[in-house]
This record gives C-alpha cells, structure tokens and sequence, in this order.
C-alpha cells in the first residue's frame, strides 16, 4: 500500500507539471516611415581647447588677500599699470616692526659712540683698561 500511494502522488506531480500555461509577452508596436532624401553638409566635432597667442601668467610674489583688481578679463595692460592691490595691514605692520628696529639699533649706536669717546678721555688720564677702549670700538 506503501508504494501504491508513493506511485500515485508522483503520478499527480508529473500530470500537473505538464499543465502548466504558458504566458508570452505581447509584442511591442513598431512604426516605420519612408526615407527622407535631403542634402548634408559634412562637419567634424573635435575636443580640444583654445589658446591666445599671446597671455600672461599671474604669480603672486607676497602674500595677502586681494582688496580690488583694477582690470577687467580680456583688457590691455601696460608695463607699470596697477592690476591687483593687497591688503596693506600686513605689510603696515612689518614696516612698523623694521622701523622701530633701525631705531633701536641707532639708539645703541648712539650710545656705544658716547661710551667709546667717554672712554678715549679716560685713556689720556690712564683710568680704563685698553680693552675696555676696544671693546665699546667694536
């Protein structure tokens, strides 16, 4: 009996594998028309890119931020003529900071000049040491 009901249900299987429906896709609608016989003009695209025949480079020799340019693209400029102005607080401030250094050291010049003739005197008198001379020389 074991082998009957094993016999009949693959005997099923197989009768409703073989029933299945297929189902196809309907066809796509296709629109054809007659050639149109027109004249062409022949071209070729190419890549590539332009160059003036004659241009400038541009390369910032200081540092700081831009605050105006005075040119427009594509205008003429001349040897000498003011393209770009920097920010002046940078550069204010260094001047500053050099200035107070000459000043500084002419103050020390001033003062070593003083102490050197000062010294010369006492020389005449025998007071200072000659290295001492030599040193407010140096």
């Amino acid at each position: 009996m074991k082998y009957l009901s094993v016999a009949l249900i693959s005997t099923l299987l197989l009768v409703s594998c073989k029933q299945a429906t297929k189902i196809e896709a309907p066809l796509p609608k296709v629109t054809a028309s007659k050639p149109i016989i027109k004249e062409v003009s022949e071209y070729l695209e190419f890549t590539g890119n332009t160059l003036a025949p004659q241009s400038v480079e541009f390369r910032a020799r200081v540092s700081g931020f831009l605050t105006k340019i005075n040119f427009t693209d594509g205008q003429f400029a001349k040897k000498g003529d003011l393209l770009f102005e920097i920010e002046p607080d940078n550069y204010a401030a260094t001047l500053a900071l050099r200035e107070a250094a000459v000043e500084g050291a002419q103050a020390s010049l001033d003062r070593s000049t003083i102490e050197y003739n000062r010294q010369q005197q006492m020389v005449k008198q025998n007071a200072p040491s000659l290295s001492d001379v030599e040193k407010w020389l140096a």
